[in-house]
């Protein structure tokens, strides 16, 4: 196995057949490279910086042009797309759910507008129902 250019590049004996060792222990076990590869992959993705970072990166300006663009060029793709996603039984299964999920935060989002508007339109409402008879 002869090693790679950048690692013929290091100065230092002991460095250089480190490097060389390394290479052939992950050529020789690509089950356990994956593993620890999993691993790390998950710290990183779970990591709470690099999360904060992504949001905004995300939510610039630069960013959101390009969504904006790419979502104007390939409309038509993005279109069908949905449309063959959206004729299985899984993807209708899961248009009901959402559709559902709407329907149940609008009417509780009506509900508390409603109570709202008559709090506002009825400053003093009286209580409701009969007065209680005081007790003698």
């Amino acid at each position: 196995m002869r090693p790679c250019a950048t690692i013929c590049k290091i100065e230092d004996a002991g460095k250089r057949n480190q490097a060389i060792q390394g290479k052939k222990w992950r050529k020789n076990n690509p089950e356990k490279v994956k593993a620890i590869q999993k691993r790390s992959d998950e710290k990183r993705k779970n990591d709470p910086k690099r999360k904060a970072w992504q949001k905004a990166y995300d939510q610039s300006p630069q960013r959101k042009l390009y969504h904006e663009q790419y979502r104007k060029e390939n409309r038509d793709d993005i279109n069908a797309r949905h449309r063959a996603r959206n004729a299985t039984p899984e993807g209708k299964r899961k248009n009901s759910e959402y559709n559902a999920m709407w329907r149940k935060k609008n009417k509780e989002y009506d509900r508390k507008r409603k109570q709202e508007w008559w709090r506002r339109t009825h400053p003093n409402p009286k209580p409701i129902g009969r007065p209680k008879k005081e007790a003698a």
